[in-house]
């Protein structure tokens, strides 16, 4: 794989509410394709915002991912205490939780967003506050 010299930001990935995983992707692989489109060349990588953080700090996807196709990896800021956010750390996060009481709420919202029924985390939190 070639090395990346360039980071090129493109343009916010919003994805909010009820939408199925088809058109989730749809929307994602498009933005990448209408973003990328005239931006050859194999040193290049881009990142997307997808999500503001509180304080401020913004969750990218990048891409390339592992792959050269449609591929992105999710970059997780160090601060957050979530490593790489691989899915065995936070399997591990989860498992260590002193907070018993909010753990099945936070599940439903894990769930929630793995079936795609609600794609909002800002609306989730809100609706159903978790320390």
């Amino acid at each position: 794989m070639a090395k990346i010299k360039e980071m090129v930001e493109g343009p916010e990935i919003k994805i909010t509410g009820r939408r199925g995983r088809f058109e989730i992707v749809k929307t994602v692989v498009n933005t990448f394709i209408d973003f990328e489109k005239d931006k050859k060349g194999r040193e290049i990588g881009f990142k997307y915002p997808v999500e503001t953080l509180p304080g401020g700090k913004k969750l990218y996807i990048s891409r390339p991912g592992r792959k050269w196709n449609f591929d992105f990896k999710v970059e997780i800021p160090p601060d957050c205490g979530l490593e790489e956010g691989r899915h065995e750390q936070i399997a591990i996060l989860l498992r260590r939780t002193k907070n018993w009481e909010d753990f099945p709420r936070l599940w439903q919202m894990i769930t929630n967003l793995y079936h795609c029924l609600n794609n909002d985390v800002d609306s989730m939190l809100q609706e159903n506050p978790i320390s």
